[in-house]
């Protein structure tokens, strides 16, 4: 190795240097082992192959052997975990291959982990883009398909599908298959099949009903 020193104070050097420091203490969030001015802020070693990033004097990001990145978490779940407060809320996030059949994108609950409910942007293979799932069995509850239709569970009597926020138990359910229903109250009052329209009950019309053609 040589080295030469310019009049102008710049060095240059005809070969590499390789340079490796290790230290001697792991460090913690309040003296991180590595650190800047600020005595307080810098990098620690958090845990077995665990990196901690440490901004006046509290940890804010942990890095996990497997990957998984927490922000606000020291015990990441997920790709990127991001747990604030009760203003900004608490959310968990991950991304998977989006050339398999998984979900490219899931906002999941706080604490629920990678099972737990959650929203997807995904390709399940079967045109769905959109999902929300309640996490039990990859059970979908409501989705977007790739083509704009919006997909629902079945629904029932006292739980129909659409419905109103303030009036949960009126609205419209699907009963058996090819069968639309009607609900108020927790009640069905009518439903629309393949075959036939069956109100339960009186039916009250405006203006005029006429047979049309065929039997």
């Amino acid at each position: 190795l040589t080295l030469d020193m310019s009049a102008a104070g710049a060095a240059s050097f005809n070969s590499s240097i390789a340079y490796t420091t290790s230290f001697a203490g792991d460090g913690s969030n309040s003296a991180p082992s590595i650190r800047f001015n600020n005595a307080a802020t810098g990098l620690f070693h958090a845990g077995s192959d665990e990196l901690g990033v440490v901004v006046s004097g509290g940890e804010k990001v942990r890095v996990k052997a497997n990957g998984n990145v927490g922000i606000g978490s020291t015990d990441p779940s997920t790709k990127l975990t991001v747990i604030g407060t009760a203003t900004d809320e608490s959310v968990g996030f991950f991304y998977s291959n989006a050339s398999t059949s998984s979900s490219c994108l899931r906002v999941l609950q706080d604490g629920a982990g990678a099972s737990g409910p959650a929203l997807l942007v995904r390709n399940d293979g079967s045109g769905n883009t959109v999902q929300v799932d309640d996490g039990s069995d990859g059970n979908t509850v409501f989705a977007i398909s790739n083509i704009g239709s919006t997909l629902f569970q079945d629904g029932s009597a006292t739980q129909p599908s659409i419905s109103n926020i303030g009036d949960t138990n009126t609205g419209i359910f699907f009963g058996a298959g090819d069968n639309l229903n009607f609900t108020t109250g927790g009640t069905q009052r009518a439903f629309l099949s393949a075959t036939q329209w069956n109100v339960t009950g009186n039916g009250v019309f405006s203006g005029s009903i006429s047979k049309g053609s065929g039997s």
